[in-house]
């Protein structure tokens, strides 16, 4: 089974006497668009951390160091140590020429293949100078920040499935980056692997309430991101897709007036979709029941479950109508 690395940290020792400082800060371009998997490392050591999914970042280094900003596609830049308090640092990476470069490109992507490789074949050895010993995304957020960028606050048990629908992976905890669209597995909860979605279309994840969640990767509604299957049969399966954006606070008072939010939020969107299976085409839909008849071409059976049920139409609605339709009628 082929997995990415995507979050590490270089493990190291200060001496007791040595002063450190609590760093916390955000990447971003010089457009102001967040960075992800962006090194942040001492200068002159390999002791450092990748900024997460919203450029975020937090590292402790010893004062008077300098820290170094780094990204395979930017120039670096550089923050001195010298005060004792950082917090919500900005650094701000500007484009590399040479990120335009094919030859360039290819040998990055070449050297991170075989670091990868390593620390999957090799885990906690040392690749290159650097110990792989992995850094573990912390499913929970500051009590400022509103909403998750995980799926769940907690690893769970379950397996990606092959071509061929066989589960892989059993010995693996999983999660679900819903920014990224990548889905995240661990074996020690000390070190995460990101599993390489162009091998693996689909995987399943057993909740803590029992049930059981499969997930697609359906290139027809979002080549990024995978869908939760809500049902279906031979000749339709029914997807909703869950896309999670990061809103930095950006909160305003000029002592009279004020606007924005006081803090950061990962605001979760919403779509549902209904994919037919032999012209392989999908049609998004919204909890009304005009939208849901228009997404399944007036088809009787549907309009016979809405003449039968007059609940409100939710995601329980939309499965229980699956289910219905799934089911010959009887003749």
């Amino acid at each position: 089974m082929k997995f990415y690395f995507s979050f590490f940290i270089l493990a190291f020792c200060l001496s007791a006497k040595t002063q450190t400082i609590h760093i916390t800060g955000f990447v971003q371009d010089d457009k102001g668009n967040s960075i992800s998997n962006a090194l942040i490392q001492i200068k002159k050591s390999k002791t450092g951390i990748y900024s997460d999914s919203a450029g975020h970042f937090a590292i402790d280094v010893p004062l008077n160091s300098v820290i170094v900003a780094s990204h395979a596609n930017y120039k670096n830049t550089e923050l001195p140590t010298a005060k004792k308090t950082f917090d919500n640092v900005v650094l701000t990476l500007e484009k590399d020429p040479k990120a335009n470069n094919a030859e360039y490109n290819k040998d990055v992507d070449q050297y991170n293949a075989r670091v990868y490789q390593s620390a999957i074949t090799n885990p906690g050895s040392n690749v290159y100078g650097m110990k792989m010993t992995g850094l573990i995304p912390s499913f929970t957020h500051k009590e400022n920040t509103r909403g998750s960028q995980y799926l769940f606050e907690n690893w769970l048990n379950g397996a990606v499935l092959d071509s061929n629908g066989n589960m892989l992976g059993l010995n693996y905890k999983l999660n679900y980056d819903k920014v990224n669209g990548t889905l995240l597995a661990t074996t020690d909860y000390q070190s995460a692997l990101q599993v390489d979605r162009s091998l693996y279309k689909s995987f399943i994840l057993f909740s803590d309430s029992g049930d059981t969640l499969h997930y697609d990767l359906v290139q027809e509604m979002d080549p990024s991101h995978y869908a939760l299957l809500l049902g279906g049969n031979t000749d339709f399966k029914v997807y909703k897709l869950t896309a999670t954006k990061f809103n930095k606070a950006n909160y305003h008072t000029d002592g009279m007036v004020s606007s924005g939010n006081p803090y950061d939020e990962y605001e979760d969107e919403t779509k549902y979709y209904v994919c037919n299976i032999k012209t392989n085409s999908c049609q998004s839909f919204s909890l009304r029941k005009k939208s849901i008849l228009s997404a399944f071409n007036n088809d009787a059976r549907v309009n016979e479950y809405f003449s039968k049920n007059k609940e409100l139409i939710d995601e329980t609605f939309i499965r229980n109508l699956v289910l219905y339709i799934s089911v010959p009628a009887d003749n």
